[in-house]
């Protein structure tokens, strides 16, 4: 059965399976910055220093759409 499947192009070419997860990877760029000095602070490292950075800047963007929506 061939079954036809949504997905979501950012303009960086990558695929996402819903648009919320497409909008967040487009956002969370500007938080990077900030989500690596949090890090950095915190003097985290390797694996956790990475895995605390992008979520944190997911979160972030995440938040920022929400906020977008509900004022809509």
């Amino acid at each position: 059965m061939i079954e036809e499947v949504k997905s979501f192009r950012t303009p960086d070419g990558k695929f996402f399976a819903s648009k919320q997860e497409a909008m967040i990877h487009m956002h969370r760029k500007a938080y990077l910055e900030r989500a690596e000095a949090f890090a950095a602070a915190k003097n985290l490292e390797g694996a956790s220093k990475t895995r605390a950075i992008n979520i944190i800047a997911d979160y972030c963007a995440f938040e920022e759409l929400e906020e977008e929506r509900e004022a809509a």
